[in-house]
């Protein structure tokens, strides 16, 4: 990655069976696994270290429901530079605990004048909320649609598809915002990042 410094392998470094991904653009696959995280840098397998200290964000996905599913986590530097960590498709299995105990041990690796300067989020950055939302403001348009031709029949039936555009907007609302990002602390990670278990 830009702006990453070579350096000696340090003592206390732990190497997780993660995949990762270089400034991936949108939900791209991992490109590479290995993750090296010490007590002061990470690193992907193959690359030089970035500072813990240069983080500025920690966005958390949401991790999938199923046993299928992974979870990933994005970090920034100052630099610009992006760093994406997947759990490489284990759900609950070893690689999901991996992925959970790679997170435990980033966020006790941050001191506390490194957490300040950090913006900690969970859940779909804005693009993915957005569509999330935009996917049912269009079934509402379409049931809409449906049901217009059904009030051809009547002015009751179009007086009865009002409560249904009403409902169909608010879900979408509350969607985009259940979906979007939220803060959280680093000391209590946001249980829906983590591999679920069973």
């Amino acid at each position: 990655m830009a702006g990453m410094a070579s350096s000696g392998p340090q003592a206390n470094s732990v190497r997780f069976p993660l995949g990762f991904a270089e400034n991936p653009e949108g939900i791209s696959p991992p490109t590479r696994d290995g993750v090296v995280l010490d007590g002061a840098s990470i690193h992907g397998e193959g690359t030089g270290r970035q500072a813990l200290r240069d983080i500025v964000s920690i966005q958390l996905w949401p991790f999938g429901k199923d046993a299928g599913r992974e979870g990933f986590c994005d970090i920034r530097f100052r630099d610009g530079a992006l760093l994406r960590i997947f759990s490489l498709n284990a759900g609950a299995g070893e690689c999901g605990l991996a992925y959970a105990g790679f997170l435990r041990r980033l966020h006790g690796a941050l001191d506390a004048d490194t957490r300040t300067h950090i913006a900690f989020l969970d859940g779909m950055p804005g693009p993915g909320a957005c569509l999330i939302a935009v996917g049912g403001l269009f079934g509402t348009v379409v049931m809409a649609g449906s049901l217009y031709k059904a009030a051809t029949a009547g002015p009751v039936w179009l007086i009865g598809t009002l409560p249904w555009l009403a409902a169909m907007a608010a879900y979408s609302v509350w969607r985009y915002k259940a979906s979007g990002p939220h803060v959280y602390s680093p000391d209590c990670l946001p249980a829906h990042a983590l591999p679920h278990a069973g």
